[in-house]
């Protein structure tokens, strides 16, 4: 059809026609293309990847070269990892710079920090969420309030796939450097205005860890003070609840 709705919509029904999906990927209309990488079957064909490896560098819609890159990713081509540092190191589009660094990431924790240090000043949410990723795999204390500035200000569907990974990187922290995390995230729940589930996943975060530095301690560590802040924060948190509905999921806690 001449009509690129018509297209859309058409590859849309048939997305699983691989002939149709062939003939997609070369269509004029960016967004067609990058649908049609994206459900395009895996294959280790050296005309696929040829095809999607000239994509990734040389398509003008910059969706499209990110799911050519994703591709890539998911079959794992040859020097993958060269295609995404060179990605990294001529894409304008922040598509195509979020896919490259996750995939590096993947492979070489080290090299992915380096680049999500430099990239952490980019004012772009894809971007954003990539050195969120790179920092929750391999970063440390001096990452987290990095990592908590954008759970705070996230939605809760940016968030919850995220916060269980945030945890286990908080649990490794020091029990000084776990109380003053936790000092930054309590503006979550105590936000008469936040999203009341957002509110819980905070809340619920802060008792894991409390209960995590209880049972930490032995004979020979005691963690007294940090104990007493974590409960004390969570108990402001509770008393400071006006939601009854929310109030009853905090019993549980």
């Amino acid at each position: 059809s001449p009509n690129y709705r018509d297209r859309y919509l058409s590859l849309r029904r048939l997305s699983s026609n691989e002939n149709l999906l062939a003939l997609a990927i070369d269509d004029p209309y960016g967004p067609i293309r990058a649908r049609a990488i994206n459900k395009f079957p895996k294959s280790n064909e050296e005309k696929i990847i040829l095809k999607m490896k000239d994509i990734a560098i040389n398509d003008s819609y910059s969706f499209a070269r990110a799911a050519a890159l994703k591709y890539l990713d998911k079959i794992d081509a040859s020097d993958i990892e060269g295609l995404a540092s060179e990605v990294i190191n001529k894409e304008e589009a922040y598509p195509g710079v979020a896919q490259a660094l996750r995939i590096i990431s993947n492979r070489d924790g080290k090299k992915a920090m380096l680049i999500a240090d430099s990239l952490s000043i980019e004012n772009s949410s894809l971007v954003q969420n990539a050195i969120v990723d790179v920092y929750l795999n391999h970063g440390g204390e001096n990452q987290l309030p990095f990592i908590e500035d954008k759970l705070i200000r996230g939605s809760i569907f940016e968030i919850f796939p995220v916060m269980s990974k945030y945890s286990k990187l908080l649990k490794k922290m020091s029990p000084t450097g776990i109380v003053e995390s936790v000092e930054r995230i309590q503006s979550v729940p105590l936000d008469p205005s936040e999203n009341s589930m957002k509110k819980f996943l905070f809340t619920k975060n802060i008792s894991g860890v409390l209960d995590h530095m209880k049972s930490m301690e032995s004979e020979e560590s005691k963690f007294t003070n940090e104990v007493q802040s974590l409960q004390r924060i969570l108990e402001n948190i509770i008393s400071s609840e006006k939601d009854e509905n929310l109030l009853m999921r905090y019993k549980g806690l």
